[in-house]
């Protein structure tokens, strides 16, 4: 037929001066056609690469939160009526914040103490609240509070003639909980330094809770410390014991 040509690829007649085969849609230069083919390889390859990164970086993130860790360790803990002294360390993956620490007698203290710091992984976080003073620690046989004791402390009257008519103890704000970690070197050094007298320190199990918020999870996390509670009577005028009749 006179005026066309056959198609390159398909072999359709087609006119011979077109540049593109009506059947097939090739150009009837090969060249155009490897830049299409190029065109269409390059944006495969770009859509490829670009599903692979985003799966590379979801499986990244499942791994992270797999392996991730949000923890604390507590070096030293003084909790004395008022006075606390607190350092803790983050060996976690990421900043926590510090909100509070409550600490819960065997006997029914509890007290809470806010602490709202931030601390960030490797760090330490030193706190000190309020001002020590100092007292003796009450003795006896067993080293277990005696029930008037007990009633005593946990009441905090401010009149020792109606808790404690004897005088035995003092009045309730006089005598308090010194809170230590359980087996730790304050403790021990205490416990050491009367076992010449052949008496035991009273004392009593406590459990301290420090509170902390994941900036990771978003979640509320709790490092639980085992203490011990021991009493000591403040070294004040009027907490001197009176004497017996």
């Amino acid at each position: 037929m006179s005026g066309t040509k056959p198609c390159l690829y398909c072999g359709s007649e087609i006119a011979i001066g077109a540049t593109v085969c009506s059947v097939c849609k090739n150009y009837q230069s090969k060249w155009r056609n490897g830049v299409v083919f190029a065109g269409g390889a390059v944006g495969l390859i770009t859509l490829l690469v670009s599903g692979l990164a985003f799966t590379v970086d979801r499986l990244s993130l499942a791994y992270k939160n797999l392996i991730w860790q949000d923890r604390i360790n507590v070096l030293r803990l003084v909790k004395a009526g008022g006075y606390l002294e607190l350092a803790v360390a983050n060996i976690g993956d990421g900043p926590i914040f510090i909100s509070e620490i409550v600490i819960t007698s065997q006997h029914g203290e509890r007290s809470l103490t806010p602490i709202l710091k931030m601390v960030n992984p490797n760090d330490i976080l030193p706190e000190t609240i309020g001002y020590a003073r100092s007292g003796t620690f009450l003795l006896n046989e067993t080293g277990i509070p005696p029930p008037e004791l007990l009633s005593i402390v946990n009441k905090q009257s401010l009149n020792s003639t109606d808790d404690d008519p004897r005088g035995t103890f003092g009045s309730a704000v006089c005598i308090i909980r010194m809170y230590l970690i359980e087996n730790g070197s304050e403790l021990t050094v205490l416990k050491q330094a009367h076992e010449a007298a052949s008496k035991k320190i009273v004392s009593e199990a406590a459990t301290g809770r420090v509170g902390y918020f994941s900036t990771h999870s978003k979640k509320r996390i709790e490092e639980e410390v085992a203490l011990t509670g021991v009493f000591q009577r403040l070294d004040q005028t009027e907490c001197k014991a009176k004497p017996k009749h």
